[in-house]
């Protein structure tokens, strides 16, 4: 049985990232929530919700076989192809507005055309091919050579473009799905476009002080902090002539809210509750409405999207819709003619259903919980171009030969198509 789930915020919400101090600090000064949580997030509390509904919360011994049986022995690690539990898979989270689920897109715009009525800075890729014996990097071979540059006019040979990448002016937006934007939908003074919305018009930053305390009670000489959360509260423009342009929360509800699909295993004896609830996540527990809706289609739930034929004078463009994981990085990165992206640093924490006694200690020998090793995971919103068909068959091989990260949630993606101008 499929489900959409959907997760609505009802306080500001922190989602965690993996920290990394500097300076020999124990904690950064600046705690800032993550846009999305990790995907290991939302089988935990996948996992956590499906033992309350059953009444295994606080269960004996002799009862940890039906536990192990309806969300597996472990949570996450990177050895499990097999799901967990009665959890056969999920899907990777995105934002839904009304029916329509929205893309975060942060490294790109779209295709350059000449309409001079609404001039927008956006990527426009060039390529050119290598001779023999030329290499684009000293230990690389590559067969093109590809750069991002912005252009403010249509091509002429007089006009000489910039650099895309050194200006680093990528803004981030909120995409339909399916939906292909007009330069209209993207100019800050059109009319606001159903299908395309700036991240910072749905997603606010709002913050609050935090005082760290010892365990006798007392407050360290380092624990103060500062702690941004987010919420899901879109805004308004109600001065556009000033400087910066000021916005209002929208008084009416605009029904943002996170959603996922999960793939339910019902022969392991055990029904999902689909009824709607409140629940707390992440550390600081936050407060979301989660809803439940069956699924009724055949579609599975990490559908490969078909290879279209390229056109001339086109490229593939690969869209990361989730975090990717990839193992074999050096053989994943010569196929690309240009990586355009980020990364995000990843651990999780494993609990075991046989030893952890204390879920909220960490340390295996105190019966809590442990973490797995940092990795490097290619960050949601990232692209990839691709020069012919056969490169970019090998590269979704090895996102999908990573199957334990496929199965909740990571190495989703979209493949696209894009024009390019031949240098």
């Amino acid at each position: 049985m499929k489900y959409n789930i959907t997760l609505k915020p009802v306080t500001p919400y922190f989602w965690g990232m993996e920290q990394v101090t500097e300076l020999g600090n124990k904690r950064n000064y600046y705690l800032e929530s993550a846009l999305f949580p990790q995907q290991t997030a939302i089988l935990g509390m996948l996992r956590y919700q499906a033992l309350a509904q059953q009444g295994f919360l606080s269960i004996p011994d002799s009862a940890k076989t039906d536990a192990r049986k309806l969300i597996g022995d472990s949570s996450f690690h990177s050895n499990n192809v097999d799901g967990y539990g009665a959890i056969r898979q999920i899907s990777a989270l995105q934002l839904q507005k009304e029916n329509n689920l929205f893309l975060f897109r942060s490294r790109d715009f779209f295709c350059f055309n000449e309409d001079k009525a609404y001039p927008v800075r956006k990527a426009w890729l060039e390529m050119a091919g290598v001779g023999p014996g030329e290499y684009v990097q000293a230990l690389v071979p590559k067969n093109h050579f590809a750069h991002l540059i912005y252009r403010k006019e249509a091509i002429s040979p007089t006009f000489i473009p910039e650099s895309w990448i050194e200006k680093n002016e990528f803004r981030e937006f909120l995409i339909c799905e399916n939906h292909y934007p007009a330069e209209t939908e993207i100019d800050s003074g059109s009319v606001p476009s159903k299908y395309v919305v700036a991240v910072d018009k749905v997603i606010q930053r709002t913050g609050r002080v935090g005082i760290e305390k010892a365990w006798e009670g007392n407050t360290k000489s380092n624990a103060y902090y500062k702690q941004y959360f987010r919420e899901l509260q879109e805004t308004v423009v109600i001065a556009d002539k000033t400087k910066p342009v000021i916005n209002k929360k929208m008084m009416l509800d605009a029904d943002w809210k996170f959603s996922l699909k999960m793939e339910w295993d019902e022969t392991k004896g055990f029904e999902f509750d689909s009824t709607e609830r409140y629940i707390t996540m992440g550390g600081e527990q936050s407060v979301f409405l989660l809803s439940v809706e069956p699924i009724i289609d055949d579609e599975p739930i990490d559908a490969l999207p078909d290879i279209p034929d390229l056109e001339k004078n086109e490229v593939y463009k690969l869209l990361f819709t989730s975090d990717t994981f990839i193992s074999d990085e050096e053989r994943f990165y010569l196929l690309p003619v240009l990586v355009n992206g980020s990364t995000v640093r990843f651990r999780n924490f494993v609990a075991k259903v046989d030893t952890t006694k204390q879920y909220y200690v960490r340390g295996e020998r105190k019966q809590g919980f442990s973490q797995s090793t940092p990795s490097y995971l290619i960050k949601r919103g990232s692209l990839l171009y691709f020069a012919d068909k056969s490169s970019i068959s090998d590269a979704i091989k090895l996102i999908n030969q990573e199957k334990s990260f496929k199965i909740i949630g990571y190495n989703h993606y979209k493949i696209e198509t894009e024009k390019y101008h031949q240098l």
